[in-house]
C-alpha cells in the first residue's frame, strides 16, 4: 500500500471519529447509556491513533527522501566531486611511495 493511500486512510478515520465524537456529544439519547462513555472513549482513541499514524507516516516519508534516488543534484554531484578527489589523493600517495 502507498503512503498517500495509508496517509488518506488515516486522514478518513480521524474524521470520521471527529463526526461521530461530535454527533454522540450533541445527542448522547442514540447511543445505550451504559456503551456511552465506552464509545466516546473509543473515538477519542480511534482520533489520537490516527493522528499518531499520520505522524508516523510523514516521518517515514522523510526518511524515504534522504535515501539514494531521492537527493538534490547539488548533493549527488558534492559526492561524486568527493569521491573523486579521494581517489586522486590516493593514486598521488601511491605514487609518492614507488
Amino acid at each position: 500500500m502507498s503512503i498517500k493511500r495509508l496517509v488518506a486512510e488515516a486522514r478518513r478515520a480521524r474524521r470520521n471519529a471527529r463526526h461521530n465524537l461530535k454527533q454522540i456529544r450533541r445527542n448522547p439519547e442514540i447511543m445505550k447509556p451504559d456503551k456511552l462513555l465506552q464509545g466516546i472513549r473509543y473515538l477519542e482513541e480511534m482520533e489520537r491513533l490516527a493522528k499518531e499514524e499520520m505522524e508516523r507516516l510523514a516521518n517515514e516519508e522523510m526518511k524515504n527522501a534522504r535515501r539514494a534516488g531521492r537527493t538534490s543534484l547539488r548533493n549527488r554531484l558534492r559526492n561524486l566531486l568527493f569521491i573523486v578527489a579521494q581517489n586522486e589523493r590516493s593514486v598521488k600517495q601511491k605514487l609518492e611511495v614507488k
